[in-house]
C-alpha cells in the first residue's frame, strides 16, 4: 500500500515518523520502496514525509501510488 512504509496494513503517524527515521536518522527503508514514494516522484524524501502528513492530518490528496 502506498505511504505504509513500516508495513503494517495501515496509513498512520506511524508511517510518517518511519520515513522520517529513515531519512534523517538512519533508519531501515520503506519495506517496499514504492510504499515510501507517497507522491510518485521515484524518490523518498521529505516531501513525501510532508505530503503523507498533510493527508492524515489535514485532509490533504490520498497517495498517488
Amino acid at each position: 500500500m502506498c505511504g505504509d512504509a513500516d508495513n503494517d496494513h495501515y496509513l498512520s503517524l506511524g508511517d510518517v515518523v518511519y520515513l522520517a527515521n529513515y531519512l534523517f536518522k538512519g533508519g531501515p527503508p520503506p519495506h517496499h520502496y514504492y510504499s515510501g514514494d507517497v507522491n510518485c516522484d521515484n524518490t523518498v524524501n521529505l516531501e513525501d514525509v510532508i505530503y503523507l502528513a498533510r493527508y492524515l492530518f489535514k485532509g490533504g490528496p490520498p497517495p498517488l501510488g
